[in-house]
C-alpha cells in the first residue's frame, strides 16, 4: 500500500535561551516531516530522485592526523605499494645447513615450558564476499532490496543478531501492540519535565516504534518480513514526546532519557529526530553552545550530556533530517545535534550523524546533506518496512506499511553497531565509529563529501573491522581470554596507526598499508597478511603471524611459527624480551637482526631428525648482531640439540636419543609401562631402520629388492610422517600414550578375557553334572555380564550376553552324560588416558559334553571336554602425540579344553546338602595372524599365537530345598576359586605393517592368576517337570570385577 503521512511538523515558542526555556520542541524526521524555516509540502513522502543541487561545500579528503578526530588524509600523499601477500601454501621450509662454518653457542640447554599461553598463528583466512537476499520478481523498493543496497546478508549468514548489546531508541516512544519486537514493559519508560516516569500506553507515538522495528524486529516468514538489523538486542524505549503532541520531542526530556538508560548499560543510542536544519540550525548551535557556557551543571544540557556520555564509552547516532518541506529539497547541513562536534571537537569519537539514499545508492532529494559533518557522517537506506496495528470494524487488524526519512536511516547504522559489538565486544565507541565510516561504500565525489559523508553502510564490509586508521591510533583493547581470536580481514590503510592490549588474539589478514607505528602492549597481535608499519611490542605483548612486518623492536615476545614471520626492515630485541620459534620455522630479516635476551624452541616442525647432529636455521638476516643470553626448549623427550651462529643465520644442532632411554627418563612408571616399553623398543627399530636410508624391507634378497624397490619407498615415506610426528611429542603423558598404542593391548586383553570366561563356563558344566536329576533333562540359561578392569592408569569394561542350550541324561550305574551349546556375545572397551576407547566386538562358538560317574563313598568323577571357534573385531587409535589415526583388524582363533574334577556331597538334614569340588582344567587355544592397515605403517602384523593354560579349579557348592506358598523352590550358593597355574599370555608376536622386519612383541595387560566366584540361584517348579531359575554372581581378580545375572529353564522328561 502506498506510504502514510505524518502530519507537518511544527515548533512551539521558540525562545532565545535554553536556560530560560522550559522546553524546545524538535520535528520527528518521520513520512512528510519538512524541515525548518519553511513548513508544509512533500518532504519525505518518497517522491521522485533528483541529483544533488545546490551550492553545497566542496568535498574534502583532507586531514592533519593529529588528535583523535582529525581525519588522517593528507593531500596528494603517495601510499607506498603493497607488500606481495603470503603464499597461498606456506613455503617448503628450507633444507638444513651443514655444520660447517656455524660457531657454537655454549648455551647450557633448559628444558623449560613456555610460561603463558601460546597462540598459533592463523595459517588461512577467506574473507566472505558480499551476499544478496532474494530479490522477488525482481521487483524494486521492498526490503531485500535495501538490505541487498548496505550488504546486510552476511550478518545473518554468520548469525550475528546483536544478542548481548544494549541499545535505547530515544523517541516518543512503542506501543503495546508492535508485536514484532521483544520489548517487555519494564524496559519501556516516560520522561516528562526531564523526569523518568512508568510507562503510559496511551502516551505513546508511532514514529518510536517505527524506527525500533527498523532496529530489531523480530523476523515474520509468515508476511516475508526479513526482521530488523539486530533483533538479538536488549532494546529500551525511551519516551521523551512532548505531553500534548506526541510528533514533537522535548529536549529536556532527551537528556534524561540519555542519563537514565546510560545507567542501565545502554552504549548505543538512536535518535532519529532532529531540530530544525539549514541556517536555523546555526542558531540552534549557537543556543546549546550558550546553555553549555552558563549552565552550573553542564551533564543537564545537550552539549554536557554528550561529552559526559561519550567520554564514557557511549555512541550516538543521529538522523540528519529531512529538508525543507515546501521545496523538497534537503539542506546542506543536517540538524544542530549531529553538528555538535562542531563545538566539542571530542564528542566526533562518539557520534554519527545519517543521511538517507534510495535503493540504487544516490541521495533522496529531501535529506539533509552531510555538509560540515561529513568526517562523522554516512549514509543508508531511506526506506522502512513495518508493522501496524489498526482498528477495522471492530476487529485490530496488523498492516504491512512503506515508510521513508533519515529517521529509518539512522536505526540501520545502529544496528550495525550492535553487530559490530557482538562480535567484537571490545570495541569502544571510537572503534566503533571508526568502522562504520571507514568501511563505507563511496559515493559521489572520490573520499569523504559533503554529501554523502563517508558513504554509504556496508553492513559485510564492517564485519570485517576498519578499512582505515583515519583518526589517530586505533585502540584495539581486547577482551576476553587468552586464546580467544578476532580477525581483521581488511585491507587497512590510513596515517593512523594500530594499539593493542588486552589478554586475546588480533589477527590482521588483510593488505595493510596503514602508516602510523603499530604497537602491542599486551595480548597478541598476528600477521597473517602484511603491514608497511614499524611494530614495537611491549613488556606483555606478542606478536606472531606467517605474514610481515615493517621493522621490529621486540621488547616482549616474538613467535615465529609454521612457515615463518617475515620482517622488512631491522629486527632488535632487549635482554627481556623472548623470541619463540619452531625448529622447521624461518624468521626472515631484511635487514639486521640485534640480538639479546631469550630463545625459546617451543616446537619442532623440521620433518625426521636422526642420531647425526643436523643445523636447522631459524633465524636469517642480512647481518647478526648480538647473541641471545639464554636457550631454553620445550620438553623434547626424544630430540636434543645446542645453539650456534654465522654472520648471518642462528641455528640448532639437532639429533634423536634412544627411545628405551627416554622412556626410562620420563619418571614414575604406571600399569601401562611394560607396554610403554615394548612400544620404545619396537619404535627404536623403525627409527634405526630410518636413519640408515635404507627401505623398510632391506633385508629382503637383492633380486626381490628390485622389485620392491617402489613399495619400499612409499613405506618409508609413511614410516618418516609417523617418525616425524612422534618425535615431535613433549608431553610425557603423550609420549607415554602414543608408545602405548603400538602395542595394540586390545587384541590380547580380548582373547584373555573370551578364553578364561569359556573355562568358567567349562567348569560350571560339571556343576551341573552333579545337581541335575531325572531319566532326562533339557537345559536352557541366559547370562548378562559386565566386567571393569582398572589397573593404574587404564580402564576396561566388558559387557556379554551368553546363551546356553543343552541335554543331560543319566547313564548306566548312576551315571550321567550332558551335552552343551553356547553362544556369546561381547562388547570390550578400554581407555589409557586417551578420549576415545579401543574397542573389540567379540563373539564366541563353542560346544562342551561332560559325563559324571560314581566312584562310591558319595564320590563322583566329573570329566569334561569342550571345543569353540572366537572371532575379535577390533577398532582403535594409534595415537601420534595429540593426534589419532584409526586403525583394527580381526583376529580369530579356535580353542580346546578338557577337565576333570571330583565332587562329594552330604547330606547335612533338613534338605541341606553340601558339596565341595576340587579338578584341573587344561585349556589349548590359538589366535591366528591377522594385520592392520593405515596409521602411517605402524598398524599392527601379527604373527599368531598358541596359549596353553592349566588351572585349579575349587568350589564349595551348597543347596537345600524347601516349600514356599504350596510350592517347591530351591536356593543354591557357591564360592570358587579358578587358579590359573600359567599366565595368560596372549602377546603376540608382532610388528608393524610397514616393517615387518621388526621383532617385538603386542602388549596385554596384566590379568591376574586367581579368580574368586561366588553366587546365589533360587528355583522353583512352574508345572510338572518344568522349573525357572534366577541367579546372581559375582567375581573379582586383582584389580578386575564382575557380576553376572542369568535365568535358567529346566526340563525333566
Amino acid at each position: 500500500m502506498p506510504p502514510r503521512h505524518s502530519s507537518p511538523p511544527f515548533l512551539r515558542n521558540p525562545v532565545p535561551s535554553l536556560s530560560r526555556a522550559s522546553l524546545l520542541l524538535a520535528c520527528l524526521t518521520l513520512a512528510s516531516c519538512g524541515g525548518g524555516g519553511g513548513g508544509g509540502g512533500a518532504g519525505e513522502s518518497g517522491g521522485g530522485r533528483a541529483a544533488p543541487g545546490g551550492n553545497l561545500p566542496e568535498r574534502s579528503d583532507n586531514a592533519d592526523g593529529r588528535g583523535d578526530n582529525k581525519p588522517n588524509l593528507p593531500p596528494g600523499l603517495a601510499e607506498p605499494e603493497p607488500l606481495a601477500p603470503p603464499p597461498a601454501v606456506p613455503p617448503a621450509v628450507p633444507p638444513a645447513e651443514p655444520p660447517a662454518v656455524p660457531l657454537p653457542s655454549g648455551l647450557p640447554l633448559q628444558s623449560r615450558a613456555w610460561e603463558q599461553p601460546l597462540p598459533q598463528a592463523l595459517m588461512r583466512y577467506a574473507r566472505p564476499g558480499r551476499s544478496r537476499f532474494d530479490e522477488p520478481f525482481h521487483s524494486s523498493g521492498l526490503q531485500p532490496n535495501y538490505y541487498n543496497l548496505i550488504d546486510f546478508k552476511p550478518a545473518k549468514d554468520a548469525g550475528l543478531d546483536g544478542r548481548g548489546v544494549t541499545v535505547a531508541v530515544i523517541d516518543s516512544g512503542v506501543r503495546d501492540d508492535v508485536t514484532l519486537l521483544k520489548l517487555p514493559k519494564q524496559n519501556k519508560g516516560d520522561f516528562q519535565n526531564g523526569r523518568h516516569q512508568p510507562y503510559d500506553n496511551s502516551k505513546q507515538g508511532e514514529h518510536g516504534g517505527w524506527v525500533s522495528q527498523v532496529l530489531a524486529a523480530q523476523p515474520d516468514p509468515a508476511n516475508q518480513h526479513l526482521g530488523g538489523i539486530a533483533p538479538g538486542v536488549t532494546l529500551y524505549a525511551g519516551n521523551v514526546s512532548v505531553k500534548e503532541e506526541k510528533d514533537g520531542i522535548e529536549i529536556n526530556n532527551v537528556i534524561a532519557a540519555w542519563h537514565y538508560y546510560y545507567g542501565r548499560g545502554a552504549r548505543l543510542f538512536n535518535n532519529s529526530f532532529s531540530t530544525l536544519s539549514g541556517t536555523t540550525s546555526d542558531r540552534q548551535m549557537r543556543l546549546y553552545q550558550s546553555a553549555y557556557d552558563n549552565a552550573p551543571n553542564s551533564d543537564r544540557t545537550v552539549l554536557g550530556a554528550l561529552k559526559h556520555l561519550i567520554n564514557g564509552g557511549s555512541l550516538f547516532i543521529f538522523a540528519a533530517g529531512n529538508g525543507n518541506a515546501i521545496s523538497g529539497r534537503g539542506y546542506s547541513t543536517p540538524s544542530a545535534e549531529g553538528r555538535t562536534p562542531e563545538l566539542l571537537p571530542e564528542l566526533q569519537k562518539g557520534l554519527i550523524v545519517v543521511t538517507a539514499v534510495d535503493e540504487f545508492g544516490q541521495i533522496e532529494r529531501w535529506a539533509d546533506r552531510c555538509g560540515p559533518a561529513a568526517q562523522w557522517c554516512m549514509a543508508a537506506g531511506s526506506r522502512a518496512f513495518v508493522q501496524s496495528a489498526e482498528l477495522n470494524e471492530g476487529r485490530r487488524d496488523i498492516i504491512q506499511e512503506l515508510k521513508s526519512g533519515t529517521s529509518f536511516a539512522a536505526p540501520q547504522v545502529t544496528g550495525a553497531a550492535a553487530l559490530l559489538l557482538q562480535k567484537y565486544p571490545w570495541m569502544n565507541n571510537n572503534a566503533l565509529r571508526t568502522t562504520l565510516l571507514t568501511t563505507a561504500m563511496d559515493r559521489g565525489a572520490a573520499g569523504v563529501d559533503a554529501v554523502y559523508g563517508w558513504g554509504v553502510l556496508d553492513v559485510g564490509r564492517a564485519l570485517q573491522g576498519p578499512a582505515r586508521f583515519a583518526f589517530g591510533d586505533f585502540p584495539a583493547t581486547l577482551g576476553g581470554a587468552a586464546g580467544q581470536r578476532y580477525v581483521f580481514g581488511n585491507d587497512i590503510s590510513g596515517a593512523g596507526g594500530l594499539v593493542v592490549s588486552g589478554q586475546a588474539t588480533l589477527t590482521l589478514a588483510g593488505k595493510n598499508r596503514y602508516r602510523g607505528r603499530t604497537v602491542v602492549r599486551s595480548g597478541v597481535l598476528d600477521v597473517l597478511g602484511s603491514i608497511t608499519s614499524p611494530v614495537h611490542v611491549e613488556k606483555n605483548g606478542m606478536l606472531t603471524g606467517i605474514g610481515s612486518t615493517g621493522t621490529v623492536n621486540n621488547q616482549g615476545a616474538v613467535y615465529s611459527s609454521g612457515p615463518g614471520l617475515r620482517v622488512n626492515g631491522d629486527y632488535a630485541q632487549s635482554a627481556q624480551a623472548t623470541l619463540l620459534t619452531d625448529i622447521g620455522s624461518l624468521m626472515q630479516v631484511s635487514g639486521t637482526a640485534t640480538l639479546d635476551g631469550r630463545l625459546h624452541v617451543q616446537g619442532i616442525r623440521a620433518g625426521y631428525v636422526t642420531t647425526t647432529p643436523r643445523r636447522h636455521v631459524f633465524l636469517r638476516a642480512r647481518q647478526l648482531q648480538g647473541r641471545f643470553a639464554t636457550l631454553t626448549h620445550s620438553p623434547t623427550l626424544l630430540l636434543e640439540g645446542g645453539l650456534s651462529y654465522t654472520a648471518e643465520t642462528a641455528g640448532l644442532d639437532l639429533k634423536r636419543v634412544d627411545t628405551v632411554a627416554a622412556v626410562r627418563r620420563l619418571g614414575t612408571p604406571d600399569a601401562r609401562q611394560a607396554e610403554v616399553l615394548a612400544g620404545a623398543a619396537q619404535l627404536e627399530q623403525v627409527f634405526e631402520r630410518l636413519d640408515d636410508g635404507a627401505p623398510p624391507d632391506d633385508a629382503a634378497a637383492p633380486q626381490v629388492l628390485a622389485t620392491r624397490s617402489r613399495a619400499g619407498a612409499l613405506r618409508r615415506e609413511k614410516l618418516l610422517t609417523g617418525a616425524t610426528r612422534l618425535q615431535a611429542i613433549r608431553d610425557p603423558e603423550l609420549l607415554r600414550r602414543s608408545l602405548y598404542s603400538l602395542t595394540a593391548p586390545v587384541y590380547a586383553n580380548a582373547a584373555a578375557l573370551q578364553t578364561r570366561d569359556q573355562d568358567e563356563r567349562l567348569a560350571d558344566l560339571a556343576r551341573t553334572l552333579a545337581d541335575t536329576e531325572g531319566p532326562a533333562t533339557a537345559m536352557a540359561r541366559y547370562q548378562h555380564g559386565l566386567l571393569r578392569w582398572q589397573p593404574a592408569g587404564l580402564r576396561g569394561t566388558q559387557r556379554s550376553d551368553t546363551l546356553s542350550l543343552g541335554v543331560s541324561a543319566a547313564t548306566a550305574g548312576q551315571g550321567r552324560a550332558t551335552l552343551a551349546l553356547t553362544l556369546s556375545q561381547s562388547d570390550w572397551r578400554e581407555t589409557f588416558r586417551t578420549p576415545m576407547a579401543d574397542r573389540s566386538q567379540g563373539s564366541l562358538l563353542g560346544v562342551m559334553a561332560g559325563l559324571r560317574k560314581p566312584l562310591g563313598l558319595g564320590i563322583s568323577l566329573n570329566t569334561v571336554a569342550g571345543a569353540y571357534h572366537f572371532r575379535n573385531r577390533v577398532t582403535r587409535q594409534l595415537w601420534f602425540g595429540d593426534e589419532a589415526r584409526p586403525t583394527g583388524a580381526t583376529a580369530q582363533g579356535w580353542g580346546l579344553q578338557l577337565g576333570a574334577l571330583l565332587s562329594r556331597e552330604w547330606q547335612l538334614g533338613g534338605g541341606l546338602a553340601l558339596r565341595p569340588q576340587a579338578g584341573l582344567v587344561l585349556s589349548h587355544a590359538r589366535q591366528l595372524s591377522f594385520q592392520e592397515s593405515g596409521a602411517w605403517g605402524y598398524g599392527l602384523h601379527s604373527r599368531g599365537r598358541s596359549v596353553t593354560v592349566p588351572s585349579l579349579s575349587l568350589r564349595i557348592n551348597a543347596s537345600q530345598a524347601f516349600a514356599l506358598a504350596g510350592s517347591a523352590w530351591q536356593w543354591q550358593a557357591y564360592v570358587g576359586l579358578l587358579q590359573d597355574l600359567r599366565r595368560r599370555d596372549w602377546r603376540n608376536p608382532a610388528a608393524f605393517d610397514a616393517l615387518p622386519q621388526a621383532h617385538g612383541r603386542s602388549g596385554q595387560w596384566n590379568m591376574a592368576r586367581s579368580r574368586w566366584s561366588a553366587g546365589l540361584d533360587l528355583r522353583t517348579e512352574l508345572a510338572s517337570g518344568l522349573s525357572v531359575g534366577l541367579g546372581y554372581q559375582t567375581q573379582w581378580s586383582g584389580d578386575s570385577r564382575a557380576t553376572q545375572v542369568e535365568v535358567a529353564l529346566r526340563y525333566l522328561f
